[in-house]
């Protein structure tokens, strides 16, 4: 035989029938030499021979065949049923080594067998060899006893010796093999593992990828929507807005499935205004209802608790994925959003509720038998056939896979051709019992993202750190309206050393950079104290869940995901410069009309101003070009410092009375603060001015000789600045007149 008695089999029975059919043809053998040495009849001798010549045709039949189970029952029936009852009697009966075979047999047949198979052999084997001890005990004359208490004794001994010995190298057999298998199963595990975190860190990379050229296309092409007059442009950003956030939305949709199918969904929950969440959903699907030409109804029990605490995020997910299918696959009609309260399913005093949140449509319906799979990743219900609609079919699954992750529950009833409800019944904690109340005392509720439209703060400083040039110029570019001194920086080590020279009261830094990336980076300026106290932002195109709760315990005050949300950019700046800013425009401000735009733009034109410029960042906003040239013309006491007050020849300064280091940064510091001011104001040369000077920081006695002419142009534009604010003044007094 060429294959080892043990190998590497994967099947636990062929091992075990190799071990007992070659232990068989030894055993025979042995027992033959035996019972010759002990003088028992010839016929026993003839048939152990026979027996180890059976069990050796058995194996080369299996191994030959690969038809083990028939050998093992021709085992069973043959030898163990037949020639071991033969020995029993020709061989000593319950007194020799017989009984020990028994006992083999039956756990042969129990490893052997399996199923009704194993049960029936292995009970007629039991009740065939109990009856067969009781036999001989009641006809003792049947058996043939072994004369000698010597050849008793070896008997005894060379069956306990051959039971245990293929008992023992079956269990080894078996516990190897388990060994195995669990090694396997633990390897498949560690590769399953590892499949997963290569597939959420390719998926990581792929959504900062994506993202990046995304972030600068959105913020882009919203500056562009913002700042154009043209309807047809309006038109084509829009149209582009869509398409960016079909490829976000699927995007998300592929990441959120990920991360909960890899169990790495960790829900951020805390408490949240119930009313809140109830405008910003009216809000958002109102008006993308009404677009597709549906009407709107959001209903919500009075009674709903006025703050609970749960994952909100999670929350939202679910209602706008509901939603958004809502209004996808419905041509006509309308969709109803039911927000509603229903008691816990365990007592808890009140401090638990089942939220219930229902979403309604009057839609195409879903058919019986697709309910079974919609919530499946990738099933559409057979909409995808039917219905042209963009999506990717991970919505619901992200539904059920959130919900369950709440220890909610989610159901569909839904009637083909008529419409559909979904339902979803999450648990929450009641944080403040006291009742929503009707829909007119939601009014006064707002959050931050509602109030904000544009935001000046021009006494506050923030440092960008990316090393992607375009997401700098955008971030900037979002920046440029609201007056804050912008510093930007490509590098960790860029960082480090502009912290050492100026305070900022707030870094927005990329976390993926070369060198030295945004976690590191922030340990250095913690480590070195350059920024203790100065809040640093991570800017991110990781959306992945997990991510804020691993930058915030890096040490980042706060997460912003790319693309970068206008309104989530303004809710930081509120959260982080409050005590800085110094306007929250409305929307709805007063806009001058075209002829005096064209007037003044001709008038400050003679004054290094140029109008065009302050109407791209306010959009002919008056309170917003007030605001500006004030902040412009407050420059000028700082400028004194340098130049001397009203100094504009330039023949005077009181440069020489400050130390030179103090100086050059002193310097520098206005210079660059002053760029931003004068291209707040159209002010182009001024600000080409200022720049210049601060390209060249290191050469102080260049910068003086610049210092003269700096004070001149900065005089020339205040004049018309004041003449603007006068123009201003006039407009408004006699539009009160009127």
């Amino acid at each position: 035989m060429k294959k080892p008695v043990i190998d590497n089999a994967s099947d636990l029975r062929i091992g075990i029938f190799r071990i007992l059919a070659v232990g068989g043809f030894f055993v025979s053998a042995v027992t033959g030499v035996n019972a010759l040495i002990i003088d028992l009849p010839v016929r026993t001798v003839a048939v152990c021979l026979v027996t180890a010549l059976l069990s050796l045709a058995l194996i080369i039949v299996a191994e030959r065949t690969g038809r083990y189970r028939v050998c093992v029952i021709i085992t069973i029936v043959i030898i163990f049923l037949g020639i071991f009852t033969f020995l029993f009697f020709d061989g000593g009966g319950y007194k020799s080594g017989m009984p020990l075979y028994f006992v083999m047999a039956v756990v042969f047949t129990a490893f052997m067998l399996e199923g009704k198979e194993m049960y029936i052999l292995a009970a007629v084997e039991l009740c065939w060899y109990g009856g067969l001890c009781y036999y001989a005990f009641r006809h003792p004359e049947t058996v043939v006893m072994i004369d000698t208490e010597g050849g008793l004794v070896t008997d005894i001994l060379i069956a306990l010796a051959v039971v245990c010995v293929v008992l023992a190298a079956t269990m080894y057999l078996q516990l190897r093999l388990l060994r195995k298998k669990q090694a396997q199963l633990e390897q498949a595990r560690k590769d399953a593992l590892s499949a997963s975190e290569a597939k959420t860190s390719f998926l990581a990379n792929m959504s900062h990828d994506i993202r990046t050229p995304l972030n600068t296309v959105i913020a882009l092409n919203g500056l562009i929507s913002d700042r154009t007059a043209s309807d047809e442009i309006r038109g084509w950003t829009d149209d582009i807005r869509l398409s960016c956030d079909i490829l976000l939305s699927l995007i998300n949709d592929i990441l959120d499935l990920s991360r909960i199918e890899s169990g790495k969904v960790r829900l951020s929950e805390g408490p949240y205004l119930t009313a809140q969440l109830l405008k910003e959903t009216e809000a958002i699907w109102k008006g993308a209802s009404e677009k597709s030409g549906l009407t709107f109804d959001l209903e919500a029990d009075e009674s709903l608790p006025s703050v609970m605490s749960g994952s909100l995020d999670s929350i939202r997910k679910i209602v706008n994925n509901l939603a958004g299918n809502a209004v996808k696959y419905t041509d006509r009609g309308g969709i109803t959003l039911r927000f509603g309260k229903e008691p816990a399913e365990e007592e808890t005093g009140g401090k638990q509720i089942i939220f219930s949140i229902e979403v309604l449509d009057t839609g195409v319906g879903i058919s019986p038998e697709d309910i079974e799979t919609i919530f499946l990743p990738f099933e559409r219900g057979g909409h995808s056939s039917k219905h042209s609609r963009e999506g990717t079919g991970l919505g619901l699954a992200i539904v059920k896979d959130l919900a369950d992750a709440m220890h909610g529950a989610v159901k569909c009833e839904s009637t083909p051709g008529l419409g559909s409800r979904f339902t979803v019944r999450i648990p929450q904690t009641v944080q403040d019992p006291e009742p929503i109340g009707p829909r007119e005392h939601w009014a006064g509720i707002t959050s931050q993202a509602e109030t904000f439209d544009s935001i000046i703060a021009p006494d506050a400083k923030i440092l960008v750190v990316d090393d992607n040039e375009y997401n700098r110029q955008v971030m900037c570019t979002l920046l440029k309206p609201t007056l804050i001194l912008t510093d930007d920086v490509e590098s960790g080590k860029d960082a480090l050393e502009m912290l050492e020279i100026r305070d900022y009261d707030l870094i927005l830094m990329d976390i993926m950079m070369p060198e030295m990336d945004g976690p590191e980076t922030l340990k250095k300026i913690r480590e070195a104290h350059l920024a203790d106290d100065t809040p640093v932002v991570a800017l991110t195109a990781d959306a992945l869940t997990g991510t804020r709760e691993r930058l915030l315990n890096a040490g980042f005050s706060e997460y912003l995901p790319k693309p970068v949300n206008m309104k989530q950019l303004g809710d930081l700046l509120i959260k982080y410069l409050g005590d800085r800013i110094r306007l929250i425009r409305d929307t709805a401000v007063e806009k001058m009309p075209e002829e005096h735009i064209s007037r003044l733009k001709d008038m400050l034109a003679g004054r290094h101003l140029h109008l065009e410029d302050v109407l791209e960042l306010d959009g002919g906003s008056v309170e917003g070009m007030c605001m500006r040239a004030e902040h412009f013309l407050n420059y000028r006491n700082e400028l004194e410092k340098f130049s001397g007050a009203g100094d504009t020849d330039g023949e005077q300064h009181g440069s020489g009375e400050i130390n030179e280091d103090a100086f050059r940064e002193e310097l520098l510091h206005f210079v660059h603060s002053l760029k931003s001011a004068a291209r707040g104001v159209g002010a182009r040369d001024l600000a080409e001015l200022a720049a210049f000077m601060e390209r060249h920081r290191e050469d102080t006695s260049l910068n003086r000789l610049m210092i003269p002419v700096l004070t001149k142009e900065y005089l020339f534009v205040s004049e018309g600045e004041e003449l603007l604010l006068k123009e201003l003044s006039k407009r408004n007094e006699a539009e009160h007149e009127e």
